[in-house]
């Protein structure tokens, strides 16, 4: 017995469908990525901290300012961990809290008011 066109019979045992290789997903819509350093949310939890998806990583709001950008990303893995908005004149007080706190090298060389509490320091690993 010969199978004909592409119509299912007994001569083809059926190929795997989508959703028996992986969870049925709507089109058009992700899966949520797990939230990097979530227990930071979990401390900010009495501030009523809100979050935006921004440049493949998590920023975290407190009413309308950025205070923080949470970042697990294989590019750069050196720069992954807390990412602090501050100003360049707190970063001696904050290094007494966060002695691991450091500039963002994908940003360059030049010390920004950004800096990033690396995600192997003390005051990441959680």
């Amino acid at each position: 017995m010969r199978c004909k066109g592409k119509i299912e019979s007994p001569c083809r045992s059926p190929s795997p469908t989508r959703s028996s290789l992986s969870p049925r997903i709507p089109w058009g819509i992700r899966p949520r990525k797990a939230i990097p350093h979530e227990f930071v949310l979990d401390t900010l939890s009495p501030l009523s901290p809100w979050t935006r998806p921004m440049f493949g990583c998590l920023a975290v709001y407190v009413e309308e300012k950025i205070v923080l950008i949470l970042r697990d990303k294989p590019s750069s893995p050196e720069d992954n961990g807390v990412w602090l908005a501050t100003t360049e004149q707190h970063h001696e007080s904050l290094r007494r809290d966060f002695p691991h706190m450091r500039s963002i090298k994908i940003l360059g060389e030049k010390v920004t008011g950004w800096q990033v509490l690396p995600a192997d320091s003390p005051e990441t690993s959680r």
